[in-house]
């Protein structure tokens, strides 16, 4: 499945702009890539975490400039936000499989833009009050509410 995998975002009311007529209808830019990831030091000599917080660097993605471009760079200097971010992967066979929700209020906390040869591509990270994660092949569906965290030290 990994050769087929394609990725798509969704950015609150921007238009879309993918190369699939279809997604570009729904909203969706094109994303060559996603990368999101979090942390927790955790002691047990203690039985506890030292620092008492969680990591979470947010959500970054890498696209090809489009013109959503100069108004994602000014989002992120002006602080605006929008309620949010979807991000969904689609597997070979074309169907949605895994999606990342950035919900209620979403950031640009950065955004930088890069030349390579004949490619120009803006990478672009988020956060948000809330951060749903869902599996859909597997019916698995989980989030985290920055501001009420809960089930905290439950097993998994």
């Amino acid at each position: 499945m990994a050769g087929g995998l394609k990725a798509y975002m969704k950015i609150g009311k921007l238009a879309g702009e993918s190369m699939k007529d279809a997604r570009a209808k729904e909203g969706h830019h094109d994303i060559l890539s996603v990368s999101l990831g979090a942390s927790c030091n955790w002691d047990f000599a203690q039985e506890q975490q030292p620092t008492r917080t969680v990591g979470f660097s947010g959500v970054s993605v890498t696209k090809y400039v489009n013109g959503a471009t100069p108004i994602l760079l000014i989002a992120c200097l002006k602080e605006k936000l929008t309620k949010e971010v979807t991000i969904v992967i689609e597997d070979d066979k074309g169907q949605d499989f895994f999606f990342i929700r950035l919900k209620d209020e979403v950031r640009v906390t950065s955004d930088s833009l890069s030349f390579t040869g004949s490619e120009m591509v803006e990478n672009i990270t988020f956060t948000a009050k809330t951060i749903e994660v869902e599996h859909k092949g597997k019916n698995k569906k989980d989030d985290i509410k920055w501001h009420d965290i809960q089930q905290k030290g439950q097993e998994i």
